[in-house]
């Protein structure tokens, strides 16, 4: 009877060690699951370094987050303290203050969450670490964050830097939003910002063209009119207008004979062709100002005179 007390005992203790070493197995899965924690103490390289890293916090975890506090150092002017929260966590407060029950009451995203985190940075060795935090959230953790909250719709520098590339080389938006999607798996494309970018890209290269056809037409009153001078300065791939002269014949008659005084003024960038207009006007032998000359520059450079 003995003998057998003793196994089942010894049986009843390997069957909590097996428990045991389940429990502990679990709990370092559950800890290993969270790509990006956050626990006090930890230390950042950088500002930079902390909004991308608590981005991903957030989308991992499920929400938003705003900077609701920001202190500046006063010899560097670089943040010393900043303080964010969760972008639910002020509750919505009603301002209303005439006939409260005849108006229609709104509903607000803000649920109070106390969810908060503070960072410092030390003067000693300048690196931003977690001084306190406040984990825990009050609602309900969305799992497409980043189709939801505004902040992650922003596509990063080389991202853009793609998009133009592909713009420029009549690529398909639809194509671009394919490329960007396989390049970088880990973040959501949002299409409305890339079709944004395109048609900043397709804007500019209409300001290029509008150049060319105001050049155009300079060439061809020139051409119908011996008399008239053009003179243009282009530069680069997409013949970027760096500077554009011209003179009407009456302007070159008046030109010629009344140069001893010569006034010239500038306007900034009120064409759009988004240039500095430079006109030359001189005083005719009747006091009267003539304009001489119009010309587009890109700066007032004394080589561009």
């Amino acid at each position: 009877m003995a003998n057998e007390d003793e196994f089942d005992n010894a049986d009843l203790c390997f069957v909590k060690e097996r428990g045991a070493e389940n429990e502990t197995d679990e709990d370092e899965f559950s800890d290993s699951e969270e790509l990006y924690p956050l626990a006090k103490g930890q230390s950042f390289m950088d500002w930079k370094d902390v909004e991308s890293y608590f981005a991903k916090h957030g989308c991992e975890r499920g929400f938003a987050f705003l900077l609701v506090k920001s202190e500046l150092d006063k010899n560097d002017r670089i943040p010393q303290y900043r303080v964010y929260y969760c972008s639910k966590g002020r509750r919505f407060e009603s301002k209303k203050k005439a006939h409260t029950l005849e108006e229609r009451s709104k509903t607000h995203k803000n649920t109070g969450c106390e969810f908060h985190i503070n960072f410092q940075r030390w003067k000693n060795d300048n690196q931003i670490r977690i001084s306190g935090i406040i984990g825990k959230h009050s609602h309900q953790m969305s799992e497409n964050i980043q189709m939801v909250a505004s902040q992650y719709h922003c596509l990063t520098p080389e991202m853009q830097k793609d998009i133009e590339l592909l713009a420029t080389s009549s690529v398909h938006t639809g194509a671009i939003i394919n490329v960007l999607t396989h390049k970088y798996p880990d973040q959501y494309i949002h299409a409305c910002c890339v079709y944004n970018i395109v048609q900043n890209i397709k804007a500019e290269k209409g300001k290029l063209s509008n150049a060319g056809a105001a050049y155009k037409e300079l060439m061809r009153r020139k051409q119908e009119t011996p008399g008239w001078f053009v003179d243009a300065k282009f530069e680069g791939s997409y013949n970027h207008l760096m500077g554009l002269l011209w003179l009407h014949p009456k302007q070159i008659d008046i030109w010629s004979c009344f140069y001893d005084i010569m006034l010239l003024d500038t306007t900034c960038k009120t064409n759009r062709f988004n240039m500095i207009m430079c006109v030359v006007v001189c005083v005719d032998n009747h006091n009267r100002s003539c304009l001489v000359a119009t010309a587009l520059i890109i700066d007032e450079q004394k080589a561009t005179f």
